[in-house]
């Protein structure tokens, strides 16, 4: 099994730095022999406030307009309303906390190698200098929440640890080997890169950052904004952040015992490898036997899909990035998980909600990771309570709603910046329906009725309850109207709309967030008004249509495309993440996504090639899953450019490529592979649904079916010949391999074996 990101460099850009997080912190490690960068993030360094949103005049009336116009097919005047009468503000940035240096004054090193451990959440580097041996290691821990790095050499050596960072610095404190910086971030993160941030004395986030240096028989200097070490032959830094985000303590003395608190690095490195490979270690997969020893980049580069443990390590380092960016009581994963070290990022390294944020959390369950889920509930928690603000003042609607992107705040507006022609994403306002589908995904995994019933039952609820307000009807149906399918146009009269009546994602959304109520209130034995609407409303909602060329339509009318190859397929939202077509009881509907997919192509972004592989996973085609997979080991060199086109490839650090970076591929080709070797529906557990051939033989052990069961597998010649399945209580069940279909009762805690040969 590959867990190793070997590097024979040191890092220049970001692409090329080894992640590190916790969870809360993250950190990019260049380990440079002669000026080491370690850029820093905490998930609560954002800019803006608490409450900092703006309504329209007459948004209400506006929406209704647009409606009618919509309806009537007049879809230009429904845009032009949208954009101007119904458009917010955009949501706050997530930005860097700033950049920690170390000089060491190392040139001409001999012998470099560094690596990522993601079996153990380590990184480190070593050299040669001068005849002698230097090492390094880097690491987060979660008990003590603080980065910890170690300098050793064999010989005696100087170091210089300086901080930098663009956000305002109002106070630095020396305390022996100790120092702190005490800022703020900016209460509007939205300027032009030539322009200073917007600041306001009673408005935005303050944090407290210290470090801390230890070094035995060494002299240790605090200085302006740095701390030297001279003549050491083993030196620890401790690296502390706290904000005021939630958070009511004195920052300062939080950071102080935390550093105080941390005892030696090799102990606190021992607990913290401890903790995290209790949840990496509970999943694996083996495709090979062989172990590949060259560095990351020679391997990408000369990838022609018979390096098996690519794959591998593809899967093991993307349960890596979640392990490190969502934990409970963290932030949720953003469009970078946690780490950004741009201070005007791309779309603000915010939550975009209308695949991005849904696609970080598609494995994670699936994969074992069940706790990591949490920030997930928790982000929709806080968006509900902003949503009901939004639904109240710009669709006078009870319920709650939010579109495209959020933040940090909660943002749930309709928001384009005030920029006009935004259409196409901004006015989407299905988000909250994704949000709650993919809650109930929690309970089907986990089975855990006490949530269900506390947190995702309620805010499901109140989704539906805002959609049923803003229904209308029309030729018979109901519709959710004007809407968007998320970023994408069609030609209508010669124009491109993005506004249409209604679409394929809307309607699929709604058709699954209805149904998925109605079986939690079966589950919990609950009754309500909103369910009462549901039961008669349900039936007549517009289906999803297939036009003339056999592929489902995006939109109500089969319109020509604007974008044939756009890089969204949310029409096929059904497909997945949903499942309401499946190859056995919609094939109908089943070829019409594999048309669609067909038509779409290869290309796209990063994320975009991660949904069309799991897409065809869903379909049951491997092979075809597979070749999207090899198509995102691509080695990307550019990296700043977004190419929305044919972009998608992966980076020298294993980061996916938009590009720019955006994590969610990482997490979308993880899921693909999870649900290539297992699906689970309707109480049948199929194994190996999409496997390809090039997978021969193999294993897979600690994945999770629905209906909270863990199950490995064993493969030979693409045929299962062993399974073992365990559940958390006595439960009959069905499993699936290849034609065969076996009916297996499972014993509470205890494992069983099933001989499929």
């Amino acid at each position: 099994m590959e867990h190793l990101l070997r590097f024979n460099e040191p890092a220049e850009r970001f692409e090329e730095a080894m992640p590190l997080g916790n969870g809360r912190i993250g950190a990019m490690v260049y380990a440079n022999p002669c000026r080491d960068k370690i850029s820093l993030n905490e998930d609560t360094i954002w800019s803006g406030y608490d409450g900092g949103t703006e309504v329209p005049e007459n948004a209400v009336r506006a929406f209704k307009k647009a409606g009618d116009y919509a309806i009537k097919g007049e879809y230009k005047k429904a845009e032009y309303i949208m954009e101007h009468e119904v458009n917010s503000k955009r949501c706050q940035i997530y930005m860097p906390l700033g950049n920690l240096y170390i000089d060491f004054g190392h040139k001409f090193t001999e012998n470099y190698s560094r690596q990522l451990d993601i079996a153990a959440s380590v990184a480190s580097a070593c050299y040669d200098y001068n005849g002698h041996h230097y090492n390094r290691e880097y690491f987060i821990s979660k008990d003590k929440q603080c980065l910890m790095m170690s300098f050793t050499s064999d010989t005696k050596f100087n170091i210089n640890i300086t901080f930098e960072t663009r956000h305002r610095i109002r106070e630095i404190k020396k305390e022996k080997n100790m120092i702190f910086f005490f800022g703020k971030c900016p209460s509007d993160g939205h300027i032009k890169r030539e322009e200073t941030y917007l600041y306001d004395e009673k408005k935005g986030t303050e944090f407290v950052f210290s470090f801390a240096v230890t070094a035995n028989n060494a002299q240790v200097t605090c200085k302006n904004n740095s701390i030297c070490v001279t003549q050491a032959d083993e030196i620890t830094v401790y690296a502390a952040i706290n904000t005021d985000y939630k958070n009511n303590s004195d920052l300062y003395e939080k950071c102080k015992k935390q550093l105080n608190s941390c005892t030696g690095f090799e102990n606190e490195k021992e607990i913290a490898v401890r903790e995290y490979k209790e949840q990496y270690d509970r999943a694996e997969i083996s495709l090979s036997d062989s172990r590949n020893d060259r560095s990351l980049i020679d391997r990408i580069k000369d990838f022609d899909g018979s390096d098996l443990g690519l794959y591998e390590l593809l899967f093991n380092f993307g349960r890596y990035l979640v392990i490190a960016s969502s934990q409970p009581n963290t932030q949720a994963a953003n469009l970078q998980g946690i780490w950004n070290e741009r201070w005007v990022p791309e779309w603000s390294c915010s939550y975009t909600l209308n695949i991005n944020t849904q696609m970080n959390y598609w494995p994670v369950l699936s994969t074992n990771l069940t706790e990591c889920f949490e920030p997930f509930i928790a982000l929709a928690e806080k968006i509900r309570e902003t949503g009901r603000k939004t639904a109240r003042d710009f669709y006078g609607a009870e319920g709650f709603v939010c579109h495209h992107n959020s933040d940090l705040w909660g943002h749930s507006n309709q928001g384009g910046g005030g920029e006009f022609n935004n259409s196409a994403y901004a006015c989407w306002n299905m988000a909250s329906g994704w949000l709650a589908c993919q809650l109930f995904d929690y309970y089907e995994y986990t089975e855990d009725e006490k949530i269900l019933r506390e947190k995702i039952y309620p805010i499901m609820l109140d989704a539906a309850r805002f959609y049923l307000d803003i229904l209308r009807e029309s030729d018979g149906y109901y519709i959710i109207t004007p809407t968007t399918s998320p970023e994408n146009s069609f030609v209508h009269n010669g124009t491109a709309c993005a506004v249409s009546k209604t679409s394929a994602m809307s309607m699929s959304i709604l058709r699954e967030l209805f149904e998925r109520v109605l079986q939690a209130e079966r589950i919990l034995g609950a009754k309500s008004k909103t369910g009462e609407e549901l039961k008669e409303k349900l039936p007549k909602l517009f289906p999803l249509q297939i036009g003339k060329n056999g592929a489902l339509l995006e939109w109500d009318k089969e319109y020509e495309e604007a974008f044939v190859h756009h890089r969204h397929i949310s029409h096929l939202y059904s497909l997945y993440p949903g499942n309401m077509i499946t190859v056995e009881k919609t094939p109908e509907l089943a070829d019409a996504c594999r048309e669609v997919l067909k038509r779409r192509g290869a290309a796209g972004t990063g994320w975009s090639i991660a949904w069309k592989a799991i897409c065809y996973s869903a379909l049951k085609d491997g092979d075809s899953a597979l070749g999207f997979i090899q198509r995102m080991l691509r080695l990307v060199t550019e990296t700043d450019k977004a190419d929305y086109g044919d972009g998608g490839g992966i980076y020298p650090n294993l980061f996916d490529a938009h590009p720019p970076f955006q994590i969610d591929g990482n997490f979308g080709a993880v899921a693909c592979i999870s649900n290539m070797l297992l699906q689970s529906e309707n109480g049948i557990v199929e194994i190996l649904p999409a496997l390809p051939e090039k997978w021969k033989n193999g294993f897979f052990k600690g994945l999770r079916a629905k209906g909270n069961i863990e199950v490995s597998a064993q493969w030979e010649n693409c045929h299962a010949v062993r399974v073992v399945l365990k559940s958390d209580r006595d439960k009959k069940i069905r499993i699936k391999a290849g034609p065969k279909i076996k009916e297996v009762l499972l014993k509470g805690g205890i494992e069983t074996h099933v001989e499929l040969t």
